[in-house]
């Protein structure tokens, strides 16, 4: 769970789910999700149905295309992990993303 910063226009903001895609020198990088089914729809996001090994409570998107870094503190408690083929997937939209591919 982290706490995002307000946001303008289209930006992820207030208590949410994110994965965590890495950190250094106190920031975290981050991919916020939400509750919003139909951003599905949009590209370099990724439907997540709740485990228990995810710990998610609602189904989910991903949106990888939202990828931010923030502080460290802003991070809450770890409600669970995405598990192999959900964290492929999330690591190929990034790459493709980022255009490292």
């Amino acid at each position: 769970m982290v706490d995002m910063p307000a946001g303008k226009g289209h930006e992820q903001e207030g208590e949410r789910p994110a994965i965590v895609a890495g950190g250094k020198n106190g920031l975290i990088t981050a991919i916020p999700l939400t509750s919003e089914i139909k951003r599905a729809g949009f590209s370099h996001t990724l439907l997540i149905e709740p485990t228990k090994e995810n710990g998610l409570l609602a189904e989910s998107v991903a949106l990888v295309f939202q990828l931010t870094s923030l502080d460290e503190n802003r991070f809450k408690n770890q409600i669970g992990y995405v598990t192999g083929e959900h964290r492929e997937t999330v690591d190929d939209l990034l790459k493709d993303l980022l255009k490292l591919n």
